[in-house]
C-alpha cells in the first residue's frame, strides 16, 4: 500500500542538519530514535516487496522551511537509506521557523496500522495522511498529544474522489507523544453493512 504523508510545524531547529532514515534492524533503529530530533526514523520490516535500501520503499519528497525548499541528499547502506537536509542560514538563527516536510512509503494493508511521533517540542502541527489509491473501507485515529484544545480531525467528504485525513493541533505538543492510524480493508468489512441505496430498495 502506497501511503503519502505531509507533516506540518512550527520549532525552533536544534541542528543544522536533518536526517530522515529508513531501516530494516531493530538495533539499528533504537539506536537512531535515540538521535531525535535531528534524525527521524523510520522502521520497516524486511518482508516480500518491502526493502528499506529501495527508493521506491521510502522518500523524502520535500522539505521547505517558511516555504522555501531545502535540498536533499539521499544515501544507501545494506540496512536501509538515508535522506539529508541542510537547513539554510535563516532557519538556523534561533528563531521559531515553520518546517514542511512530505514523504511517501509503503507499509502492508494487513499490518492495519501507522503511527508517527512528535520528536521535539512542537506548536501548529498538522498531519495529512493520503490513502486514496488502498483498499482502505475505515480507518481510525487515536493520539496521545493530548493538547488543549483537543486535537482536529478531519476526513476529505465522501464526494470527492481522493481519501485524506487530517490532524491538527494548534498548541505545543511534548516530544513521544504522537498519533496512530488503524484501518479495515473493504473486504474485511461485515457483510451485512450495505449502502442506504440498496436497503432501502430490499425494503421497498
Amino acid at each position: 500500500m502506497d501511503v503519502s504523508v505531509e507533516w506540518e510545524y512550527t520549532t525552533v531547529p536544534s541542528s543544522a542538519t536533518r536526517r530522515f532514515a529508513c531501516v530494516s534492524d531493530q538495533d539499528e533503529y533504537n539506536e537512531l530514535r535515540q538521535d531525535v530530533p535531528a534524525t527521524s526514523t523510520w522502521f520497516m520490516a524486511p518482508r516480500p516487496g518491502m526493502d528499506a535500501r529501495r527508493q521506491e520503499s521510502y522518500e523524502l519528497l520535500e522539505l521547505t522551511v517558511d516555504g522555501r525548499p531545502q535540498p536533499i541528499r539521499r544515501s544507501t547502506r545494506a540496512t536501509g537509506q538515508t535522506y539529508s537536509v541542510d537547513l539554510d542560514e535563516d532557519a538556523r538563527s534561533g528563531k521559531p521557523v515553520r518546517i514542511r516536510q512530505v514523504f511517501r512509503t509503503i507499509t502492508p494493508q494487513w499490518s492495519h496500522r501507522l503511527y508517527f511521533a512528535v520528536a521535539q517540542p512542537t506548536r501548529g502541527w498538522s498531519l495529512h495522511l493520503d490513502y486514496t489509491d488502498t483498499t482502505i473501507a475505515e480507518i481510525q485515529v487515536s493520539d496521545t498529544i493530548s493538547p488543549t484544545p483537543p486535537a482536529l480531525i478531519t476526513r476529505s467528504p465522501e464526494a470527492v474522489p481522493g481519501k485524506v485525513i487530517a490532524v491538527e493541533a494548534s498548541s505545543w505538543l511534548l516530544p513521544r507523544s504522537g498519533v496512530a492510524f488503524t484501518w479495515a480493508t473493504n473486504d474485511e468489512l461485515p457483510q451485512t453493512k450495505q449502502p442506504e441505496s440498496v436497503a432501502s430498495s430490499r425494503e421497498g
